[in-house]
């Protein structure tokens, strides 16, 4: 079955489309929020021995992706039942699961800061969360998107990541420019994020 509810999946079986698309996605969004609460959940560490307070999201995100990399293998079970085998461009998958992993780090440190300093941000994260998944290519294919807003679309960085991911994992070639565009975004955002974790962490742990 390639379509369900009407939703294409460019050729390939829609519950393999679906789950390579939520791998990528499940694990940012779960990363982020788990990072979120990163200095809340180490408050009676943090206030008392100093050390950089980055260790911790660093840390976090190392699990994380012994998760992702648990939820990838059981693709290949699924994608082998389905008699769908792997192909060469799975030496690119390690890549775009750095690039998920540098992603979620800079948004979940920096969203740390945020929630120990305003605690009611944390409500309101899983609903942005929830939003960015249906501004990702997550559960529909990008073809969806008209032609003249790809440009625009592709300035979420999850989309590529989620589209190169995806089509890594079923065997197909990538769209490269989208996704070198959303790597120089997140370069630059992880970078301004890190920063600004780094300038804010001495007073959100005063807030704690």
């Amino acid at each position: 079955m390639h379509n369900f509810a009407r939703v294409p999946s460019d050729g390939a079986p829609y519950s393999l489309f679906a789950y390579a698309g939520l791998i990528p996605w499940l694990f940012v969004s779960n990363s982020v929020q788990s990072l979120s609460y990163g200095l809340m959940m180490n408050a009676h560490l943090v206030t008392r021995v100093y050390f950089p307070r980055l260790i911790i999201p660093l840390s976090m995100i190392l699990v994380r992706l012994f998760d992702f990399g648990a939820a990838t293998l059981a693709f290949f079970v699924v994608a082998a039942a389905l008699g769908v085998s792997p192909s060469v461009y799975l030496f690119l998958l390690p890549l775009f699961m750095l690039h998920a992993a540098v992603l979620a780090l800079a948004v979940g440190a920096w969203c740390s800061c945020l929630i120990s300093r305003y605690r009611d941000f944390g409500t309101l994260l899983p609903v942005v969360l929830q939003l960015a998944m249906f501004g990702s290519p997550v559960i529909y294919p990008s073809s969806l998107v008209p032609a003249h807003l790809r440009s625009l679309y592709f300035l979420n960085p999850m989309a590529a990541i989620v589209e190169a991911f995806r089509d890594s994992i079923l065997g197909r070639p990538f769209a490269v420019e989208p996704w070198l565009v959303s790597f120089a975004i997140t370069i630059v955002l992880a970078y301004a994020l890190i920063r600004s974790f780094v300038g804010q962490e001495q007073h959100a742990v005063e807030s704690l």
